[in-house]
């Protein structure tokens, strides 16, 4: 399921909170600068929840905040393991971010 991102949000938290360039971002989030350049411009509005996520963990915001829309919509277990998240150590949450990327590439899905 992929999911609609506001672009103006994720621009705001990266240039205007952290100071980062779409680079810098995309860097930290494990996320090419292209797709992060996509969203900001509204070009591409929908990707995974594990784009999402990384994304949110690197601007330090609740995945909810830079998602379009209802959350509510979202797989129930999708919701208990974000809340499983949050709680993580850095190092922790990095480790499971690494592992959705590893499982979405072997399935041929790119981020």
């Amino acid at each position: 399921m992929k999911y609609e991102i506001d672009g103006e949000k994720v621009r705001y938290l990266r240039d205007e909170v952290h100071g980062w360039t779409q680079d810098e971002l995309g860097d930290r989030a494990q996320v090419d600068r292209s797709l992060i350049s996509k969203i900001e411009n509204n070009r591409k509005e929908n990707v995974y929840m594990h784009v999402a996520l990384s994304i949110a963990h690197t601007l330090g915001v609740p995945v909810e905040e830079i998602i379009v829309g209802s959350f509510a919509k979202a797989e129930p277990s999708l919701l208990v393991m974000m809340n499983h998240i949050e709680g993580m150590t850095p190092e922790e949450k990095k480790s499971v971010f690494d592992y959705i990327q590893f499982v979405m590439s072997r399935r041929g899905e790119s981020t």
